[in-house]
């Protein structure tokens, strides 16, 4: 393949948190006007194995931007932080690794693709908590 794009929807902003970095740095310094843009709601769900319960979840794992928008209800939790990749590797992890002192933070669709348990829905600090992406 190439490696060429037709078109990118990239995060840039979010209510909870401001901009979304690196990327919205890298839309700037493109100097690539958007073509649209929109906000959506985000909903982050903490999940762990079938079976595991809240009280048993000694660490959550996600992106450090989904970490950031749930970061004062984290911090009432009591759980060790691991930053991930991305949130649906870190489901696809948890799931892996069997662990059920193991939870990730992502949307609650990724817990059906992973076999996972969701154990708390909308984990995010804000209820109206959106994130503003670009088409390029």
């Amino acid at each position: 393949t190439s490696g060429d794009c037709g078109c990118a929807l990239i995060p840039v902003e979010n209510s909870t948190i401001g901009m979304v970095e690196p990327a919205a740095t890298l839309v700037r310094a493109l100097g690539i006007e958007p073509v649209a843009e929109v906000w959506r709601p985000i909903r982050h769900a903490l999940m762990g194995l079938p079976g595991a319960r809240l009280s048993d979840i000694r660490t959550v794992e996600s992106h450090p931007i989904a970490l950031a928008q749930c970061e004062q209800t984290l911090k009432t939790m009591h759980m060790a932080v691991i930053e991930h990749f991305d949130t649906a590797g870190a489901a696809r992890d948890v799931a892996e690794a069997g662990d059920p002192t193991r939870a990730a933070i992502a949307a609650a669709g990724a817990a059906e693709v992973y076999g996972l348990s969701i154990l708390r829905n909308d984990l995010q600090d804000s209820s109206d908590n959106r994130t503003r992406f670009v088409l390029l």
